[in-house]
């Protein structure tokens, strides 16, 4: 599960309900390019750009567009499964 604050709706999509944002993790579907343009502003020399996420896929993804990744539980200090 990766998370991310689209608060203008451009890194994201509701694959649940189209009509309104994803409300949730688990309605988020990322659109095609975020990726790479996490990697591309990385390259740029932007060193804070972090994904936060679950799953191993996310750390991976992370590393593919080399940001720094971090644990959802670590992050948020939740409890950790």
């Amino acid at each position: 599960m990766l998370y991310i604050f689209d608060k203008d709706q451009t890194l994201i999509d509701n694959k649940a309900a189209p009509d309104r944002p994803a409300n949730t993790p688990d309605e988020q579907i990322v659109l095609p390019g975020v990726i790479e343009a996490l990697a591309a502003l990385r390259q740029a020399g932007h060193t804070k750009t972090w994904m936060i996420g679950d799953q191993e896929s996310d750390r991976g993804a992370a590393e593919n567009a080399l940001c720094r990744f971090a644990w959802a539980h670590e992050f948020f200090g939740w409890p950790s499964a």
